[in-house]
């Protein structure tokens, strides 16, 4: 099985297998070390993994710093993981803000990502955004800024049945730090915080948003343009 680790890259293609480990930490995936826009279609492209995704782990980001993605001023999505792929954990990183965090990415359109912080369609299982069970608070991700004005286009995007189980926990959705490094600047996403969608209206898709036992699980939904969350279909 092959183990790969990747530093320091932009625009960044990931093809799915069965018993695939990939680490993707400390890249700057949109935008320049000076700041600049230079955007990507997507950030992070996790591929699709059919008929098995056995043993498949991807990690975006980690909970040190030096493994933080910036991915922000894409021209479409920050990350997409596609149909079928499966173990995917993103977690640490910046996803639509500066490369400090603390202010959306000024580019025009492409301020933040242009569509979705994260995409993940239909017929993908056991993926985290945020806090793993029982890892650190430097797993937070931040994703505010994204998507277009009268749109829904939200932080995550999460489509289909058979997402299962996803995790959400620990994440700021709309907020960018304060110089003490707490969620409480707004920088919210243009249309939802959190969208969830079950379109084939089967209950199929389970969903753990937030945890109890520790705050470090909680979630924050702030200034965002539409609803903080939004979930159809159930």
């Amino acid at each position: 099985n092959p183990d790969h680790q990747i530093k320091g890259c932009a625009g960044i293609a990931v093809d799915g297998a069965a018993g695939l480990q990939v680490e993707i930490k400390g890249n700057s995936l949109g935008i320049k070390p000076n700041g600049d826009v230079a955007g990507n279609y997507y950030g992070i492209h996790v591929g699709e993994c059919f008929p098995s995704c056995a043993g498949m782990k991807v990690e975006i980001g980690g909970s040190a710093a030096a493994d933080r993605n910036i991915v922000s001023g894409n021209d479409h999505r920050g990350i997409l993981i596609s149909d079928y792929a499966e173990g995917t954990e993103v977690k640490g990183n910046f996803i639509g803000t500066s490369a400090d965090g603390m202010s959306c990415v000024s580019g025009g359109a492409n301020s933040g990502n242009l569509a979705d912080g994260i995409y993940m369609p239909r017929n993908t299982d056991e993926n985290i955004i945020g806090v793993t069970d029982g890892g650190a608070a430097g797993e937070r991700n931040i994703i505010s800024c994204n998507g277009q004005e009268n749109e829904p286009y939200s932080g995550p995007y999460m489509f289909g049945r058979h997402l299962n189980p996803t995790r959400v926990a620990g994440n700021c959705f709309g907020l960018c730090l304060n110089a003490g490094g707490r969620c409480d600047a707004a920088c919210g996403n243009k249309g939802h915080g959190l969208y969830f969608v079950d379109y084939y209206l089967d209950g199929s898709a389970e969903q753990t948003i937030g945890a109890e036992g520790d705050e470090k699980y909680a979630n924050i939904f702030s200034s965002n343009g539409l609803n903080g969350i939004y979930i159809s279909g159930v």
